[in-house]
C-alpha cells in the first residue's frame, strides 16, 4: 500500500510541476565574472547574504575583492 502511495504522489508531482512557476538560474561566467555579483544583486534589491568558503580561498586571499566590494555598496555579508 505504502508503494502505491508513494508512486501516485510521484505521478501527480511530476503532472504539477509543469505549472509551477520554476524560475531560471542566471549563470555568471568568464573571467572577473564575479566582480558583477554585488551590482547584481543591488539590482534585484538584495541587501544581505550568505557567503560559504572554505579555509583554502579564505587563506589564499581570494574573496577579499568581492567582499570588499560588498562593503562599498553597502551589501551586508
Amino acid at each position: 500500500m505504502y508503494h502505491f502511495y508513494c508512486r501516485t504522489y510521484q505521478m501527480i508531482y511530476k503532472i504539477v510541476a509543469r505549472f509551477l512557476p520554476w524560475k531560471q538560474p542566471l549563470l555568471l561566467e568568464g573571467e572577473n565574472s564575479l566582480m558583477e555579483l554585488p551590482d547584481l544583486l543591488l539590482e534585484n534589491n538584495i541587501q544581505k547574504i550568505l557567503v560559504i568558503t572554505d579555509q583554502g580561498i579564505a587563506k589564499l586571499g581570494l574573496m577579499e575583492p568581492l567582499l570588499a566590494n560588498f562593503e562599498t555598496i553597502g551589501i551586508q555579508y
